[in-house]
């Protein structure tokens, strides 16, 4: 998780990638110990939330005391899509646990899977701490942000974890949304693949074309976070990347050379971390927190 955060959020603070870190490893925690007994005190869990008792699920006690403190560098705008997608998250492992891929012919289903268990609305917000945006200000330009990058992000996951996740041996990753796509509406896993391109490319332009009216601060949060994400995923081991890019080569694929130049890109900005593109740098910010 330090090197996700250190990828995706380069310029934030050291306190808070530092808490984001450990918000991510609550989550990992969810996805890879606890799916078999998601259950475990949830009888009560909505009407103890809204009258505001601790919470019997010992998930949601442990990451509830992290949130507190969390949630104190943002507004309260960002906190509650924090908030929103820590939920979404919840509900979305809840399901998978299932191993489900949906009915046949739920066009919607696995849209509406992946945007629970995705980081959509946490990582949108969570772009924007106050220490270095007004929220008040820009609600707007941040929720226009959200509702982009979520998609954007769900969708490159979906593209380049596919390869570790269709040919692994993990059952639950087997379910994921381009096989689930193609599933329920009948289509090819080739297919599915392509509607997932195209989604990506809609965010893509969508983001390229609302950047330019934002505040160049927040311009450069997003441009970060997507270099970072982007170039994480390609030289990540846990995605097997390299294994991809030698298979497509060797046999001759369309488009193998492309995905080299792609591969051998993220691994140039990965050679010295993001520091390639990462401001201010990390011995500066150490630097100004002793100042």
């Amino acid at each position: 998780m330090v090197r996700f955060v250190s990828y995706c959020w380069p310029g934030h603070s050291l306190v808070v990638k530092a808490d984001l870190g450990i918000l991510f490893v609550y989550y990992g925690i969810l996805d890879d110990w606890c799916k078999d007994n998601l259950t475990e005190g949830m009888q009560d869990f909505s009407k103890d939330m809204i009258d505001g008792s601790e919470q019997k699920n010992t998930w949601w006690q442990a990451v509830n005391k992290h949130l507190l403190s969390f949630l104190e560098h943002y507004g309260s705008f960002c906190s509650l899509n924090i908030f929103r997608g820590t939920l979404d998250f919840y509900q979305g492992c809840w399901i998978e646990q299932h191993d489900f891929q949906g009915f046949s012919g739920s066009h919607n289903y696995p849209d509406f899977l992946r945007r629970l268990n995705g980081f959509g609305p946490i990582i949108g917000a969570s772009l924007f701490p106050t220490e270095k945006f007004d929220e008040t200000n820009n609600i707007p330009s941040i929720a226009s942000v959200i509702s982009e990058i979520e998609q954007w992000e769900l969708y490159v996951n979906d593209l380049l974890s596919f390869y570790k996740e269709h040919f692994g041996t993990d059952k639950q990753e087997q379910a994921n949304f381009v096989s689930n796509y193609a599933h329920c509406a009948g289509i090819t896993v080739q297919e599915s693949l392509s509607i997932v391109l195209d989604k990506i490319t809609s965010s893509n332009n969508a983001l390229v074309g609302l950047l330019p009216n934002v505040d160049p601060k927040m311009k450069r949060a997003v441009d970060d976070f997507m270099f970072g994400y982007a170039a994480f995923h390609f030289t990540d081991a846990r995605y097997h990347m390299s294994e991809l890019v030698e298979r497509a080569e060797n046999l001759g694929l369309e488009g193998a050379q492309e995905l080299r130049r792609f591969y051998e890109i993220a691994r140039a900005g990965s050679d010295r971390g993001p520091t390639r593109w990462a401001f201010p740098s990390l011995q500066d910010m150490i630097e100004n927190h002793h100042k």
